[in-house]
């Protein structure tokens, strides 16, 4: 599929060839905008090509080759970089300082970017704020990338670039969501939603439904989940996006589990584990996930020996991720205690509460100890369960 749109694109290109130079390369920026960088490198070599001539549009096609490549080939991307002379024209200067922040991943390239654009391109501003709010927040530096993000919205609203709000406001609604303010995550979700519908992104309009999915499933709103959650669905298969579909399936199944509808739980669990199957590449927590819902799932519908499998399998695939672990033992403990080895199960869960496997949160130790509370009360051990039930209230307050 990926192939044939690709031919079609090069088809079209080639059939237009009285485009100008400007018109091309808009529409390559048009496809960066939208992630999809397949086609905007397409673009890119064709506008190379075409205006070989030029110095000015042939530095920009090729910093727009880079860009198209830098985030799965970075070597790639500085090779071309390092091989194209500058113009030293400002749009170029800035798109390269730009790119060149993206292969060395340093805050002070980003600086040194938007210094460049304060004094040349400052309609480039917004953007650069934008990608340096995505930096920091793959390094966890929730503060910094809050600020930036809003530094790219107040920018770029005055400018009318949707593509930039559409993300923006996805890493507000990000941080929030991981803050629990499940409220304020779908404002602004809803506000990055309704800019990428505005710059026909679709995969920013498919993050934004997965990501309104999850905040409005935990708040209890299922309706209102899946009615999100199923268009993302569908804009998922459209994009061959894998991963988004994981994620929407695993919600979805999430939710039906919920509601006790565990036949049509079972159902997009098993969905979602062969889309996890579909991953190229690092997929081992995707996959492990899913492993840990269909034993829940199965759990649940009484299924013991599948249970254990899954869960078994859910253990063994997980790599450095101890919140994972965590909950792939609470499953086990809870397998342990309704085939018959109740006090293995207590010993298991004690050991998640004592954070021999990291540190549990607040929900995870409310959850534990709501399990044990229930073993102590079927095992006749009444004082242990009246216990632990008050600690369970503790914990919840």
């Amino acid at each position: 599929m990926k192939r044939t749109a690709a031919a079609l694109l090069l088809l079209g290109l080639l059939t237009c060839h009285r485009m100008q130079p400007d018109s091309l390369y808009a529409r390559g920026r048009q496809e960066i905008e939208r992630s999809n960088p397949p086609a905007a490198e397409q673009i890119a070599v064709e506008g190379q090509r075409r205006f070989a001539g030029d110095p000015y549009w042939h530095e920009l096609f090729a910093i727009l080759e880079a860009e198209s490549v830098a985030r799965t080939d970075s070597a790639r991307a500085k090779k071309i970089l390092q091989q194209t002379p500058p113009t030293g024209a400002p749009l170029p200067a800035v798109r390269r300082a730009i790119v060149d922040a993206w292969i060395q991943r340093l805050d002070k390239t980003y600086l040194k970017a938007d210094a460049l654009a304060a004094r040349i391109a400052p309609e480039l501003r917004p953007e650069i704020a934008m990608w340096r709010a995505v930096s920091f927040l793959k390094n966890r530096d929730n503060l910094a990338a809050e600020r930036c993000a809003r530094e790219a919205i107040v920018g770029a609203a005055t400018r009318g670039q949707s593509w930039v709000l559409a993300l923006a406001y996805s890493i507000l609604g990000n941080i929030e969501a991981s803050q629990q303010h499940w409220r304020e995550a779908i404002d602004d979700h809803s506000s990055s939603l309704k800019c990428a519908q505005a710059a026909r992104y679709a995969r920013g309009e498919m993050a934004a439904r997965v990501n309104l999915g999850w905040c409005y499933k935990e708040l209890g709103n299922f309706d209102q989940a899946l009615q999100n959650l199923h268009p993302a669905l569908a804009l998922a298969a459209q994009q061959s996006d894998h991963l988004n579909e994981h994620k929407a399936l695993t919600l979805i199944a999430d939710i039906y589990d919920r509601r006790l509808e565990l036949d049509e739980a079972l159902k997009y669990a098993n969905r979602a584990l062969d889309a996890a199957c579909n991953l190229e590449k690092n997929k081992e927590k995707e996959l492990a996930n899913s492993y840990h819902q269909l034993s829940q799932i199965e759990l649940e519908l009484g299924h013991y020996e599948a249970a254990a499998t899954w869960i078994d399998r859910a253990l063994a695939t997980r790599s450095n991720e101890l919140d994972g672990v965590l909950t792939d033992l609470v499953v086990k403990a809870r397998i342990l205690s309704a085939t018959g080895n109740p006090s293995r199960a207590l010993d298991m869960l004690d050991e998640v509460l004592a954070s021999c496997y990291g540190n549990p949160d607040a929900s995870t130790r409310w959850r534990v100890q709501g399990i044990e509370a229930d073993i102590y009360a079927k095992l006749g051990r009444f004082q242990q369960a009246e216990q632990m039930y008050e600690e369970t209230l503790t914990t919840g307050v």
